[in-house]
Parts: C-alpha cells; structure tokens; sequence
C-alpha cells in the first residue's frame, strides 16, 4: 500500500502535494513543533523537549524521524502531528501504520567470541578510515591529544573517557555531555555509541557498567536539544537505521553487515558518525579485552 496524503481538493491539486511519507519513526510524540534548523536532507523540529526531523531518503529511518520521498514540500516553519496525521502548513499526510519502522534493538545469537572477534577487525578498519577532526584519535594507543583550537576540547574529553571507564562513570558521562561544537557534540555522539555498545554487553551478560540505563539522562542536562533527544532514545534502546544495523549485524557474528553500516555511519555528518563509532568501539573494546 502507498502512502498517502489527504486533505482539500485545493492540497491536492498544489504541486508536491501527493509527496508519500516512506516511513515514520516509533518514538514520534504527538505535539505541535517549530522549526529549529534546516539541511538539505533535514529539517529538524522542536516541540516541548522532543524533537521530530523530517528527512528525506538519503538520512532515512530514525526513532523521531519522518522520512518523505520529496523533502522540497516542507517549506513551512511548524509542523503538528496528532492522531497518526502530519500537518505541515497546509499539506496533510497520512501516517500509515504498517509505515512506521522500529527503532528497538533486535540482538542475534553469536557468542561474545564472535563479537570480539569482529570488534577487533572493524574498530582498526573505522580508525583507519575515521574523518579528520573526529575523535577517532581515541582508538589508537598513547594518540596525542590533537592541536591548536581543539586541545581544550579534547583533553576535556580525554579526561571524560577516563573517568567513564575507570569507574566513575556519572562523573565521565558529566563532562562528556555537551563537550564539543554542533548540534550533537562529539561527547554527546560518543556517548550514544557508549550506550549502543552497552546494550551489546547487557545482551552478551558481561556489561560491568553500574549505571542503570534509566538514570542515565539525569546526568546529561546540559546539552543541544537534539543530543539529548538521541540519548534519550539511546539510553532506552532505540537508535537510528544505520547504528541499529551495525549492532544488529555485531550481534549476529555478521562482518559484512558491520563493514558496510560502519561505512555508511562514517559519512553521517561532519563526524557525527565517526564519533559514535568511536563511543562503541572504546566501550566494547575495554569491555571484552
């Protein structure tokens, strides 16, 4: 079935009008919402400390997005979405519920041999292929702390890390929050991939972290509006298309699956995804070594 959009006969005759919603995210909250910044793949919306990004195909699924095959009819400031209906000024769209996608984790079978096997093999690959300016530096033993402008940055990072890993974890999670520039800090995506790892661990049974995943946002207020929103949902097992595969495929003893979700997280904004994957390797990798 298609998806479609409904309304006046005057909507449906405006060009674009008839522009299907692909897919919707699970954690979508009802509300009314503003505009708070735009990108030729995004636009991202706000409402009262939840977000909803409207996307095209290209960023695809994610817990709060709405994905729609032409991105071009979202010209309006404010959006609201109420009773599985999206209004964006004055275009309606049905949100068809065998479209909505899961963003929950659905962990395979393979053994914690399996998955150290294949952590060792790809945290070297994304380290090699990471973007300059990530914190990809973090993967690599005695890395110095990068130069110039970023030096502040990153060893309030570096001491971040320590902290997280060396048993003082609401102390770690405290300095890593908010830590870098962007609309989601490179403490904010490390920690994200933190969490992703973590959920790893809790389904190995090996996770040694104290912290119970529920306590986790109490301890990261102070950061963007869409940080908090990713580790809100990451902190509850939720994430986008691209890090649900990889840890899928991790939990499946599946490298190719690994291999090419990693690549596709490396090109996932500046370093957003490199970041991430940093946060998830340096987790599992301490965890299972």
């Amino acid at each position: 079935m298609r998806a479609r959009s409904w309304g006046s006969d005057a909507n449906i005759s405006q060009p674009g009008a008839l522009a299907p919603v692909v897919s919707w995210g699970d954690r979508i909250a009802p509300g009314t919402y503003a505009v708070h910044s735009r990108f030729r793949h995004a636009v991202n919306f706000v409402g009262e400390r939840v977000t909803v990004s409207v996307v095209d195909e290209g960023v695809g699924n994610g817990p709060v997005n709405v994905v729609l095959r032409d991105l071009t009819v979202v010209q309006e400031s404010s959006l609201s979405i109420h009773d599985e209906r999206l209004l964006v000024g004055g275009r309606r769209f049905l949100l068809v519920p065998t479209y909505r996608w899961c963003s929950r984790l659905d962990l395979g079978a393979a053994d914690d041999r399996s998955v150290r096997g294949l952590v060792a093999v790809s945290r070297e690959d994304m380290a090699a292929r990471a973007p300059a300016g990530s914190l990809a530096w973090l993967l690599h033993e005695d890395a110095p702390v990068r130069c110039g402008f970023e030096i502040p940055c990153n060893q309030e990072i570096e001491r971040g890390v320590q902290l997280l890993f060396g048993g003082r974890e609401a102390e770690g999670v405290r300095r890593l929050c908010g830590t870098g520039i962007g609309l989601t800090p490179g403490g904010d995506d490390f920690l994200v991939g933190h969490l992703a790892a973590r959920h790893v661990l809790a389904w190995l049974g090996i996770d040694r972290f104290v912290m119970p995943f529920a306590e986790f946002r109490r301890h990261t207020p102070q950061t963007t509006l869409l940080s908090g929103t990713a580790l809100t949902m990451a902190a509850e097992g939720s994430f986008a298309a691209p890090v649900k595969a990889l840890v899928e495929g991790l939990s499946r003893g599946d490298g190719a699956a690994v291999s090419a979700h990693g690549d596709r997280l490396l090109r996932m904004g500046a370093t957003s995804g490199a970041d991430l994957l940093t946060g998830m390797f340096c987790t599992l990798e301490r965890a299972l070594s």
